[in-house]
């Protein structure tokens, strides 16, 4: 009896061993750190005048600016919908010519801003 015992407590000694150690040695993962999002300065606002000024954001054709007394203001289309420039208003991604793919028959180069 006392035999097994010792054998049990043995192979009890045993296992805690193998399994506080790793079996392999593997490089330590190393991380980057996370890089900020790439952002562009919003636009320029013209003086202030009566009429609105609405201004395309060139880092996101879902968005645009409108000019609040010379300080630019982001606002956002609603979903499905991107900043038409030439019309000054959120439109279908093909016909606002703000996003190439959204373009395949290359209708808008031909159009100005």
């Amino acid at each position: 009896m006392r035999a097994i015992a010792s054998l049990t407590v043995l192979g009890l000694l045993l296992v805690a061993h193998a399994t506080s150690e790793p079996t392999a040695t593997e490089p330590p993962v190393t991380t980057s750190p996370p890089q900020p999002p790439t952002t562009l300065a919003p636009p320029k606002c013209p003086p202030t005048g009566p009429t609105a000024h609405l201004l395309p954001n060139p880092a996101d054709c879902t968005t645009y600016y409108t000019c609040d007394r010379g300080t630019p203001i982001l606002m956002h289309c609603p979903s499905g919908l991107h900043f038409n420039a030439q019309e000054k208003a959120c439109d279908w991604p093909t016909r606002a010519c703000c996003d190439p793919s959204q373009d395949p028959e290359k209708k808008c180069s031909s159009q100005p801003l």
